[in-house]
C-alpha cells in the first residue's frame, strides 16, 4: 500500500497535532509545578522574613531583660513572699497586740493567683507578666479596743504595703464604759518568685 500526497500531509498534519497537544499537557502539568513551588518560595520568604525580623529584635529583647527584671523586683519588695496562713495570723495578732486591740477571731482565706488590679489606684497599668506572680489572700479579723486603738492598728496597717484595708465595721457598746468591737477585711499580697 503506497500513501499518497495528500495522505502523507494529513499523517504529518496528524502527527504534528498529537505532538502540540502532548506539549501543551506537559506544559500544564510544568504549570501547576511552578506554581505550586512559587507559593511554597513565597511561604519560605515570608518565614525568613519573619525569622530576619526576630534576629534583629535580640539585641532590644536583650536590653529589655534587665529592666524587666528590675522592675520585678522592685514589685517583689511590695510584697510578702508566698506564705502560710498562721505567718499571718501571726502578724495580724501581732499589728493588733501593738496598737492595743484585742483579737477576737481571724479567719484567712486560701491565696488564690491572680489579677492584682485592686492593688494599684487608678490608671496604674499592669502588665500580664505581673499578675501572673502575684498572690491575694483576704483575713476577716474581729477585734475588741477604743477608737484610738483601731486608729493606731490602721496605722500600722497602713505602714504595710503589702496589707490593704478593704472594709471596717464596728458595734459600740451598750454603755459609755465598754469597748467597741471592730471587723476588719483586710487583703493580703504575696509575690512568689
Amino acid at each position: 500500500m503506497k500513501l499518497t500526497t495528500r495522505e502523507k500531509t494529513l499523517l504529518g498534519i496528524l502527527a504534528l497535532v498529537f505532538i502540540a497537544a502532548a506539549f501543551v499537557l506537559l506544559l500544564r502539568s510544568f504549570s501547576t509545578r511552578i506554581s505550586d513551588k512559587q507559593a511554597e518560595l513565597d511561604a519560605l520568604t515570608v518565614e525568613a522574613n519573619s525569622i530576619r525580623s526576630t534576629i534583629e529584635s535580640i539585641d532590644e529583647m536583650q536590653t529589655q531583660i534587665p529592666v524587666l527584671q528590675e522592675s520585678t523586683k522592685q514589685l517583689k519588695t511590695q510584697f510578702y513572699t508566698v506564705k502560710r496562713n498562721r505567718e499571718f495570723d501571726s502578724i495580724i495578732s501581732s499589728l493588733a497586740d501593738s496598737s492595743g486591740l484585742t483579737p477576737v477571731s481571724l479567719t484567712i482565706s486560701d491565696a488564690e493567683n491572680g489579677p492584682i488590679s485592686s492593688y494599684y489606684s487608678a490608671g496604674e497599668e499592669v502588665s500580664e507578666e505581673q499578675s501572673g506572680y502575684i498572690w491575694r489572700s483576704e483575713a476577716q479579723f474581729t477585734a475588741e479596743g477604743t477608737v484610738e486603738e483601731m486608729y493606731a492598728f490602721l496605722d500600722a496597717l497602713h505602714s504595710d504595703d503589702a496589707l490593704r484595708l478593704s472594709s471596717i465595721s464596728y458595734e459600740l457598746p451598750a454603755s459609755s464604759a465598754g469597748s467597741t468591737s471592730f471587723s476588719f477585711t483586710i487583703e493580703i499580697y504575696m509575690y512568689e518568685g
